[in-house]
């Protein structure tokens, strides 16, 4: 007689499912099937964050989520679907009733808009392939409305939500509801962390509303906030309303602001002063099209817990500004500086110059012989760099110095000039200066020869990479990856190779030898992931 194994507890199910989340998180889904004890406990891992990269998956399941979505609609959000000319009273009858109450699990609103489509296209019987016959914006005007509706259900119906968002847009502007908002702000203080709103024209009014809410229902642990300034308009009564939400918190640890350059009206002091109140506790700070004519950066350098600093597309920075930098009390992980060429001046040098000895973790998308010296001087800890540059591989060997002196651990080189003729010699100097210490290697390219990727592995030393990303954007011709050079590279160079990725036209016809050698690798124990193009 076989016998059945014992039961595990429900907290070494929990602490399973809970390691699975984070390195392996499609496997959480076998363990629905397995019975209804594991089912029951894997639902809220699966439900906490569904579809968080939506674009990514299949149409089939993008039309199912939504669908599941829908099936939890009360009697007022179904009247509001019935005037966008939607009728679901013959879905509701033909589905069951989800097993589990699904939405109550959510912690984060998932990305909407592409699942909408889908099941639009879907609902109307239309071919997602072939819109030629399909009315301009008649998508759009359906798209936002539903979202709305959505997030009115999730706010709803969730238990654990942590991210709270305002139900409005650009298209579809409704009523702001403060007697619902109120009462689901109140239920979900505990759980709540994250304030996402974008500001629009019509809807601006709605911060004086739910900056009232929030202080009337005491909410002051909300520790992230993420605000975007949409279009240009005068904002003016909304920052100091702003502020003073973030003010009024206990412990704020990141911001994220995206505003307008050439709007005169958007003046960012109060949120910046604000942050006066959480010195002590600030984290993560990201700038995006901010204009600091007025604003002294002395306040962010005594934010002693600063980690992670992002600086894009902002205007009126001084040199005054970025000397302060010099006096920073905090001592910064993570640094990405991008779209500022527009400066006067290179601020990306003297920033590295002031925070480089303690970094990990570096992006940029400008390359610079001062930049490049400021890497070498004074970026000597960096174990993470990403290099973004449309003209990178005309000045990639500026940064092969700093490359063969570095420790670095992680490189990614991004690369989208449109521009056959590559210096073979620059790839030959790039495999060369490759550091010992790389262990994971992503090269975005336009294209390389077989001779080039030859000379990629032929040349470089890099005993300890286990992970190889190497990504062509030119879908127009073949791309040969070499298989051969990159199986010879791990059989006599380096056996730790255990994950490659490539990329490659979705119907196209592999060669015999090429699916050969695919064979030898996966059997040496690579990983290989091929991407479509």
């Amino acid at each position: 007689m076989v016998q059945s194994l014992p039961a595990l507890p429900f907290d070494c199910i929990y602490n399973i499912l809970k390691e699975l989340q984070h390195i392996h998180k499609s496997s959480l889904f076998n363990w629905l099937f397995l019975n209804r004890l594991w089912c029951e406990q894997t639902v809220p891992f699966v439900w906490k964050n569904p579809l968080l990269i939506s674009h990514k998956c299949s149409f089939k399941n993008r039309v199912s989520f939504i669908r599941t979505l829908l099936l939890f609609f009360d009697h007022v959000e179904l009247s509001k679907l019935k005037e966008l000319n939607i009728d679901l009273k013959h879905i509701i009858q033909e589905n069951q009733r989800p097993l589990f109450n699904y939405v109550e699990y959510f912690e984060e609103i998932p990305f909407l808009s592409g699942c909408i489509r889908s099941w639009l296209f879907e609902y109307f019987n239309l071919d997602e392939k072939n819109q030629s016959g399909i009315p301009a914006g008649f998508f759009e005007h359906k798209i936002q409305p539903i979202e709305s509706l959505i997030k009115h259900m999730i706010l709803r119906r969730s238990k654990r939500l942590k991210t709270i968002c305002p139900i409005q847009n650009e298209i579809y502007v409704e009523i702001f509801d403060k007697e619902f908002f109120d009462f689901n702000l109140f239920r979900l203080k505990n759980t709540l962390q994250t304030f996402k709103m974008t500001i629009y024209p019509k809807t601006s009014n709605n911060i004086l509303i739910l900056s009232k809410s929030i202080i009337d229902k005491n909410i002051h642990h909300l520790e992230n906030f993420i605000i975007d300034f949409y279009e240009k308009q005068d904002f003016s009564l909304s920052i100091p309303l702003l502020g003073n939400i973030i003010k009024n918190q206990t412990r704020v640890k990141s911001l994220e602001l995206t505003g307008q350059l050439y709007n005169k009206h958007l003046e960012y002091i109060p949120i910046f002063l604000s942050l006066n109140s959480h010195q002590n506790n600030l984290i993560l700070l990201k700038f995006f099209n901010i204009k600091f004519t007025n604003i002294s950066l002395n306040i962010l350098m005594k934010c002693v817990t600063l980690k992670e600093l992002l600086i894009s597309g902002c205007d009126g920075i001084s040199l005054e500004n970025i000397k302060l930098f010099s006096n920073a009390l905090f001592k910064l992980n993570d640094l990405s500086i991008f779209n500022q060429s527009n400066l006067s001046f290179n601020i990306t040098t003297s920033i590295i110059k002031f925070l480089g000895n303690p970094l990990k973790c570096l992006l940029l998308d400008q390359l610079t012989n001062d930049i490049s010296k400021s890497l070498l001087y004074y970026a000597s800890n960096l174990s993470t760099l990403f290099l973004y540059d449309d003209d990178l591989l005309y000045d990639i060997s500026l940064i092969f110095d700093f490359l063969k002196s570095s420790r670095l651990e992680n490189l990614h080189i991004i690369h989208q000039n449109y521009n056959y003729s590559i210096n073979y010699n620059i790839i030959k100097s790039l495999s060369k200066s490759l550091p010992s210490t790389l262990k994971l290697f992503e090269f975005y390219f336009y294209y390389l020869s077989s001779e080039n990727f030859k000379d990629l592995f032929d040349l470089c030393n890099t005993p300890l990479l286990k992970s190889l990303i190497l990504i062509c954007f030119n879908s127009t011709f073949y791309t040969n990856y070499n298989l051969e050079a990159i199986v010879n590279y791990i059989k006599f160079k380096n056996n730790n190779l255990k994950y490659l990725e490539i990329c490659s036209p979705k119907f196209r016809d592999w060669e015999i030898d090429e699916l050969y050698l695919l064979e030898i690798l996966w059997k040496i124990g690579v990983e290989v992931q091929i991407k479509d193009l």
